[in-house]
């Protein structure tokens, strides 16, 4: 979450430089919003794996049951987990190019990948 607190501001200054007119402040905030995206794909992949939640604890129990069965197909099931991490993307694409179409794209999911 630091690093994250420093890149905002640091972004601030960067983009101002780098950019000119009255895209730059958007492009700033598409650059927010990758780093809010990034934010969202730590919690949601921290809910789905992590041992203090849930989905997690169920896995565990699913493995524990089948393993008495004789045929064990797998511990879980991926429909579980892909939505919300597509959801998030989708939105932070959707707000982003409302920002600056496609050049804001570019910017702002990419900036979680950084």
């Amino acid at each position: 979450m630091v690093v994250s607190g420093v890149g905002a501001i640091a972004f601030y200054p960067v983009t101002m430089t780098l950019m000119s007119g009255p895209m730059a402040l958007k492009l700033y905030f598409a650059a927010l919003i990758g780093l809010a995206l990034t934010a969202a794909m730590v919690v949601i992949t921290e809910y789905y794996t992590g041992t203090n939640f849930s989905p997690c604890r169920k896995v565990r129990r699913r493995v524990a049951d089948r393993s008495r069965d004789e045929h064990h197909r797998g511990p879980g099931r991926v429909d579980e987990v892909t939505p919300l991490p597509v959801i998030a993307v989708c939105i932070a694409i959707w707000a982003a190019y409302n920002l600056g179409e496609l050049y804001a794209i570019a910017i702002g999911p990419r900036a979680c990948c950084r």
